[in-house]
């Protein structure tokens, strides 16, 4: 029944001569695959757009929890990939999970055929695995991108994990969004020489603009914010715990939505918070941009999280950051002045957030290690390791 996807590989003309490349020029065909368009990637896109000849292929038109709906760029190529999304019950057991995309094999071919090297941003979706079998089978040089932390992985072993192990060590090189991600492909096998080491970036010029909206302070008040979504795996309720061990003083403002935002609210008034925390709901870049220009401290209390892009975004605007040991960023950001690292606990948040206050000298300026400019070095190499490396088989 139906082709294999080796067998429609072969029955599709090879339209695309595939030319020697060995480094990323203004020529280099780059097809980079991945699920969201999602705000932080924009600036990268738009660079890779201006260093080659990029297309970008999402596998989904929103995301419904963060807001985020694709529409084309001017900057870019890109498109939806045609192909099916099941609502599955996922095998990832993630309250955000999206559901599966399988991608239709002619259409998906050409593209990949196409290409010089392909960019595949995850290894949990049926697309992404077709994807990789493509590079493969195509002999098209293929870059991985894989973030996680020691604590975020449900399944160390087994089916899921034996996956996960395939799909990376097939890859000719891998980008490794910090220090954990790193650690855990060499537990998969994958060889050190073909891991790049890596970031998550956010545009700093545009965070860092909240400069330009602060105003001068006449109260010695500490101002702490929280941005994501209300659902349990960010542990926002004990968040509002560990802010209740506080001085009166300071005050909190809590930025998103999620299925617990009521219980959450309930939960201030019973703490004796409703003076003191805000709930400001979902809002746009642009709001957040002015709340991050009048506060101070930004908390990421998370019980798990594979990156938490919002810490990127508060130390651009200069804020310092409470970040949970349980974040993939902090393993990126131990040694800055500016972040307090806790677990994900009340007394431990708590004790971070005192400490922040009490290392607060004003704004900062935006760390280099999460620029943009590294991102696109880093990409940059792991493109031009793929591309010089021995075609291999899958």
């Amino acid at each position: 029944m139906g082709m294999s996807p080796r067998r429609v590989a072969h029955k599709i003309p090879l339209v695309f001569a595939r030319r020697p490349v060995k480094e990323v020029q203004s020529t280099t065909r780059l097809l980079w695959i991945t699920n969201h368009q999602a705000p932080y990637r924009e600036p990268i896109w738009t660079r890779f757009a201006a260093i080659c000849d990029l297309s970008v292929c999402f596998l989904f038109a929103k995301e419904p929890n963060r807001h985020w709906v694709y529409a084309s760029s001017t900057a870019y190529s890109s498109e939806l990939v045609s192909g099916r999304r099941l609502r599955l019950r996922s095998l990832l057991e993630d309250e955000s999970s999206d559901p599966w995309a399988l991608a239709f094999w002619f259409p998906l071919v050409r593209r990949v055929q196409a290409a010089d090297v392909v960019l595949i941003g995850g290894w949990d979706q049926p697309a992404y695995l077709q994807a990789a079998l493509l590079c493969k089978w195509l002999r098209t040089p293929c870059v991985g991108f894989y973030e996680g932390t020691l604590t975020s992985q449900k399944h160390p072993s087994g089916l899921i994990a034996a996956v996960r192990q395939w799909f990376f060590r097939m890859q000719d090189a891998v980008l490794a969004a910090g220090g954990d991600a790193k650690v855990l492909l060499q537990r998969m096998g994958v060889d050190e020489s073909r891991v790049t080491k890596t970031v998550n970036a956010v545009d700093t010029d545009f965070y860092s603009a909240a400069q330009n909206l602060r105003v001068p302070e006449t109260q010695r008040t500490h101002r702490y914010i929280y941005i994501g979504q209300l659902i349990p795996r960010k542990n926002v309720d004990g968040l509002l715990i560990a802010f209740s061990k506080l001085p009166s003083g300071a005050t909190l403002t809590v930025v998103g939505d999620g299925e617990q935002a009521e219980v959450l609210r309930m939960l201030s008034t019973d703490l004796g918070l409703t003076q003191r925390v805000t709930f400001a709901g979902h809002l746009r870049a642009g709001d957040i941009l002015s709340l991050f220009a009048s506060h101070h401290t930004l908390v990421l209390p998370t019980h798990e999280d594979v990156w938490g892009m919002v810490v990127n975004e508060a130390l651009a605007a200069g804020l310092n950051a409470v970040v949970s040991d349980k974040a993939g960023v902090i393993s990126s950001l131990r040694s800055l002045p500016s972040v307090f690292e806790c677990r994900p606990n009340p007394d431990s948040i708590a004790s971070a957030m005192l400490a922040s206050r009490d290392a607060w000298i004003g704004w900062r300026t935006p760390p280099d290690i999460l620029s943009i400019d590294r991102v696109v070095r880093d990409v940059q190499a792991a493109l031009e390791f793929a591309l010089a490396a021995p075609r291999r088989q899958a």
